[in-house]
């Protein structure tokens, strides 16, 4: 069962995974060449997934459309279809990173049964984003280095870090997301109101099943069944305990009255001083 604090801080590295797939994408600088010529003067050309720009010492760098008509044609056929697959992927990839946030959005404010479950889910779109970009970025090397317009000088640069660092984050995420299920201690049963939470005894019994039997009281007191339901409601409860603490003389059979919201609920002592058990009637 993963805490909230695991899915919080997945989520903030995952979004800047996300920003670095969007930057991947918009910024033209796949890969770069670099030159300089004999008069000082500084020529940089970048290739990016749909953009191609150069540029002259600091003058500012003219882009063009990018694999050009040319490059789509003849024997250059192949490298204008792999590198389109380049940018399908990793626009496939940015929605479902995308479509992850909203999943971590969902189960961190769905409750604690949605975390107890929802690592499975997201380390599924974790692991997906991850293969299609590590995809993306392992066509873009392969072509870098067989494709003959890639020449001594040219170099992987900035996009293709950016992804994949993204992508390592994304299956890294995938991975500690399903350890952290196995490994961290399970969320807290559900909150005492703040006015139970003084007067308990030691060595009371404080377990779940209480909240969940007076949370169940609550939910019927507004429907017809109410009456019938009630008195089978049987188990420990630690509202009644300041009243126990009240009544530590209390004899077996002993009925008490107290108010519980709107509800005025009556405690029986079955049997208080072995196990506090007790059997609620409205």
């Amino acid at each position: 069962m993963t805490r909230v604090i695991v899915y919080t801080v997945a989520l903030a590295a995952f979004i800047a995974a996300t920003a670095m797939t969007f930057a991947a994408i918009f910024i033209p600088d796949w890969i770069t060449w670099e030159s300089t010529s004999p008069s000082g003067g500084h020529f940089t050309k970048t290739v990016g997934l749909h953009r191609s720009c150069s540029s002259i010492d600091s003058q500012k760098p003219t882009c063009a459309h990018f694999p050009q008509y040319e490059d789509c044609h003849g024997t250059d056929r192949y490298f204008c279809s792999m590198w389109r697959s380049v940018g399908f992927l990793m626009s496939f990839a940015a929605v479902f990173e995308l479509a992850t946030v909203v999943a971590y959005v969902v189960v961190l404010l769905g409750g604690k049964q949605k975390r107890e479950t929802g690592w499975k889910i997201l380390g599924f779109l974790l692991v997906l984003v991850a293969v299609v970009q590590c995809a993306a970025m392992a066509l873009v090397a392969y072509l870098f280095d067989n494709d003959d317009r890639f020449f001594v000088g040219w170099k992987l640069d900035k996009s293709w870090i950016l992804c994949t660092i993204s992508w390592s984050i994304a299956i890294v995420s995938a991975g500690l997301i399903s350890l952290s299920a196995f490994v961290f201690p399970p969320e807290g049963g559900y909150e005492l109101i703040p006015s139970e939470r003084h007067g308990v005894r030691e060595g009371s019994p404080t377990n779940s099943l209480s909240l969940y039997i007076l949370s169940t009281i609550l939910l019927l007191k507004n429907m017809d069944q109410l009456a019938e339901q009630s008195d089978k409601l049987v188990g420990f409860s630690n509202p009644l305990i300041e009243l126990c603490n009240e009544r530590p003389d209390a004899e077996v059979n002993a009925t008490e009255e107290f108010m519980f919201q709107d509800i005025t609920v009556k405690a029986t002592f079955t049997d208080y001083k072995s196990s506090l058990l007790f059997r609620y009637f409205i």
